[in-house]
């Protein structure tokens, strides 16, 4: 067991979301704690304790580098050529892809359930904001500019296209396969977005 003054507080908290992450990634979320977390870097959970305010805390940060992931994923994935419809599309295959490629952390995003009685740390609310704001730019040409609309529209979408990769990637549509997902995904898109088009006219 490691001491309390081996690493700094920085490093401890470096080290435990590192940990939370590798353990999420190799047993899933179910099998996660504060104490398995502990264990694999040698310290006491208590210790922890110390160092983030909670397990929830502790959560939070494991799925917030998830969640920069995930931006990166899609940033670094997307053709800067594409626009419009096909861009969004084209976001929506790559939230598919990594929520294929990482699972268990994709899961832990959404399996964890924090208290009734607390709000999600502003700092992970920029987090998420970030994301979002990938496919509010698109969106903006298809609601005239309009940044609220824009926001709606992209919460809308998102959930559409998590419905659909989520009853995928759990089998509960009967099917396996990311294709297939996608499809689904992009029928979403184009009819919801076309429907929004003539709305508008």
């Amino acid at each position: 067991m490691g001491r309390r003054n081996d690493h700094t507080r920085k490093e401890l908290k470096e080290m435990a979301i590192k940990a939370g992450v590798e353990l999420i990634e190799e047993r899933g979320f179910q099998n996660f704690s504060i104490r398995k977390v502990a264990a694999k870097i040698g310290y006491s959970a208590g210790t922890l304790y110390n160092v983030f305010e909670n397990s929830d805390d502790l959560v939070f940060h494991i799925n917030s580098v998830t969640l920069d992931d995930l931006q990166n994923y899609i940033e670094t994935k997307l053709d800067q050529e594409l626009k419009g419809v096909e861009a969004i599309k084209r976001m929506g295959d790559r939230y598919i892809e990594f929520a294929h490629e990482y699972n268990s952390r994709w899961n832990a995003l959404f399996e964890y359930r924090r208290p009734l009685d607390s709000e999600l740390p502003q700092w992970y609310l920029l987090k998420l904001n970030s994301l979002f704001a990938i496919v509010e730019k698109l969106l903006l040409p298809f609601v005239h500019g309009d940044i609220e609309s824009a926001k709606r529209v992209a919460k809308v979408l998102w959930g559409g296209v998590h419905g659909i990769c989520s009853l995928g990637l759990t089998q509960r549509m009967g099917q396996d396969g990311t294709e297939l997902l996608k499809t689904l995904a992009n029928s979403l898109i184009e009819n919801y977005i076309s429907g929004l088009t003539q709305a508008k006219e």
